[in-house]
């Protein structure tokens, strides 16, 4: 049992009775997938339902999307062109469990700022 001190208040009782483990730092290299579908849900909130729901406000969202993953996977224009709206979901939704790390990351810095480039046109 460990005391409670003030070194280990951040902890709860059962991490500190060692019931539950101690969250460790996120390794180099490694997103781990409860990380990524947190990540998922947070894009999903900001930029799917918001454009779902016709209040998105990036012009072309669905092509910037495209060249943002095409950029990123290496793929020509024309491989992402033909999808539609469905389609991209998935493959953002997919790519946010297999995608290297660095990729999704990459994506979502990339979507970030073009949202933050956006956020001044008025409705």
């Amino acid at each position: 049992m460990t005391k409670h001190t003030e070194e280990f208040s951040h902890l709860t009782f059962s991490q500190r009775e060692g019931l539950i483990p101690i969250p460790g730092p996120l390794e180099l290299g490694n997103l781990p997938g409860d990380l990524r579908y947190e990540l998922w849900k947070v894009f999903e909130d900001i930029f799917v339902k918001e454009y779902d729901q016709g209040l998105c406000i990036i012009p072309n969202f669905e092509n910037e999307i495209r060249e943002i993953l095409c950029s990123l996977l290496k793929q020509p224009y024309c491989y992402l062109s033909s999808f539609d709206g469905c389609d991209l979901y998935e493959i953002c939704e997919k790519g946010f469990v297999s995608w290297d790390y660095n990729i999704l990351l990459d994506f979502l810095e990339m979507t970030i700022e073009i949202k933050e480039a956006n956020d001044d046109i008025p409705f």
